[in-house]
């Protein structure tokens, strides 16, 4: 079974916490609200799985120039 990460991992690996955002967190709940992420709920405590943050980038991924040829 795939390990689940806490909120405050999402917010590292997605790189929230860089982008001089005053509340990262609230940056995430965002994207959960607005279904762009996915996640898991456990006992009231918000968790996601490394597939669900992966899918997450990939679809926001933009491809370079050259790959549009």
């Amino acid at each position: 079974m795939e390990r689940l990460l806490t909120q405050d991992e999402v917010v590292e690996i997605l790189g929230l916490d860089r982008l001089g955002l005053k509340k990262p967190k609230e940056a995430l709940r965002h994207l959960r609200r607005m279904g762009q992420i996915g996640y898991v709920r456990i006992v009231g405590k918000i968790m996601f799985t490394q597939e669900q943050i992966e899918e997450y980038i990939e679809r926001n991924s933009v491809p370079a120039l050259e790959d549009m040829r």
